[in-house]
């Protein structure tokens, strides 16, 4: 584990300065007023934006990313695929199971508040906690950051899932409580599900497994 955190160590100490700043901000605001503070400050090219960049944290941008990485090494596929699955499964059962009547920002400031609302988008009512988003986006872009031998690949995986985190309050579609928390739901699963099979697996010594999948039938 500790050859993990020293190859992946900008990462971990960028994640480590999101989760104390994180617990800083909790702190000094009260719920809303943070997500009140980003929406007053709205830009038309950040709307724009964010209006897309957010889909780099749903499940019909992340399954064809993951798919692309099965053509790239078998294995690579199988680490994203676990880790989306996974985090995935976690939030959508807290969110149904223990936090189905929190609401969302749109319904929290519903006839209190006028807020910006970018057009076309279409904002939920409740299911706000944890934010399936962030999960989902921190457990394949960490898992893709893990695997680069490159150090700016990596940041910049993780400079995307914390982009996802905040494109979902500056939509207004969670609070920052909500995205704080899938971001840890979904690091932590990434971080899990590369250590179980990287050290006690025998998937990275598969050959077969370490193949493109194009190449599964090659001798």
């Amino acid at each position: 584990m500790k050859e993990i955190i020293r190859n992946n160590r900008f990462v971990v100490i960028l994640f480590s300065l999101y989760l104390i700043t994180g617990l800083i901000l909790l702190v000094v605001f009260d719920k809303g007023e943070l997500e009140l503070l980003i929406n007053r400050r709205h830009d038309p090219y950040l709307d724009d934006f964010f209006f897309y960049f957010t889909y780099l944290g749903d499940g019909r941008t992340l399954i064809p990313i993951i798919i692309i990485l099965f053509f790239r090494k078998i294995y690579y596929g199988i680490l994203a695929l676990l880790s989306f699955l996974i985090s995935t499964l976690v939030s959508q059962a807290m969110k149904r199971m223990f936090f189905a009547d929190f609401p969302r920002p749109s319904k929290f400031f519903e006839k209190e508040i006028d807020i910006h609302v970018i057009q076309g988008l279409e904002l939920h009512s409740y299911y706000s906690f944890p934010s399936g988003h962030s999960s989902g986006a921190f457990a394949v872009f960490l898992i893709l950051g893990m695997f680069s031998r490159n150090v700016f690949v990596s940041i910049g995986c993780f400079l995307v899932a914390l982009l996802v985190a905040f494109s979902r309050i500056y939509l207004m579609q969670h609070f920052f409580i909500d995205t704080y928390f899938g971001a840890i739901i979904g690091a932590i699963i990434a971080f899990l599900v590369f250590y179980i099979l990287e050290r006690k697996s025998y998937l990275p010594q598969n050959s077969l497994i370490n193949r493109p999948l194009l190449k599964i039938f090659n001798k």
